[in-house]
Parts: structure tokens; C-alpha cells; sequence
């Protein structure tokens, strides 16, 4: 299932138009050069990724993040439960430090 869900996110963001020229989209000096034509395995790579998406109705996840905060030096942890399920819908379920 964490597969599925790394998979799912890697390509929410690839499909994102928000993401498409980059964190330095709106910097000249980092501007994205223009993408290279997909060859064959690649297109089949992403045919099989998308195909498995369509089956999947939704799942759930545990998680772990952490946040380090260099201008205060201090260091938070979270975890809990993510779960999506289509269409548009997910839901973050925070354990620690706080339920939310």
C-alpha cells in the first residue's frame, strides 16, 4: 500500500500544472529548458501507471513527517493516517503531537 501511495503522489505532482517548469518557475536564471519528446518506453511506463490509477478506488496510508525549523532551531514531528479516495477526496488524520 505505500507503493500505491508514493506512486499516487508522484504522479498528482507530475500532472500538477503548478509544478510543470519547476520550484524557479518565475526566476530567468533557473528557467527550464524545454522537455526532450517522450520515447516509446516512457510513454508505456506512464500508460501503466495511469491504467493502475483508473483501478484504484482508494487507500490509506500511515505517515511521518517532520519539520525542522532552522530560524528557531527546533524540530517537529507528526504522524497519523492519510486515506484518499476518488474522486477529490482525502483526508489527513493527525496522531501525534495533537489529534486534529
Amino acid at each position: 500500500m505505500r507503493g500505491v501511495f508514493l506512486l499516487f503522489v508522484c504522479v498528482a505532482l507530475a500532472l500538477n500544472p503548478a509544478f510543470a517548469d519547476g520550484p524557479h518557475a518565475g526566476n530567468k536564471k533557473h528557467r527550464a529548458h524545454k522537455a526532450e519528446p517522450l520515447d516509446q518506453a516512457t510513454k508505456d511506463i506512464i500508460e501503466k501507471v495511469e491504467n493502475r490509477f483508473e483501478e484504484i478506488r482508494g487507500f490509506s496510508a500511515k505517515f511521518r513527517q517532520t519539520f525542522h525549523n532552522a530560524s528557531m532551531g527546533t524540530k517537529e514531528e507528526s504522524s497519523g493516517t492519510v486515506v484518499m479516495q476518488k474522486p477529490l477526496k482525502m483526508r489527513w488524520e493527525y496522531a501525534t503531537p495533537d489529534e486534529q
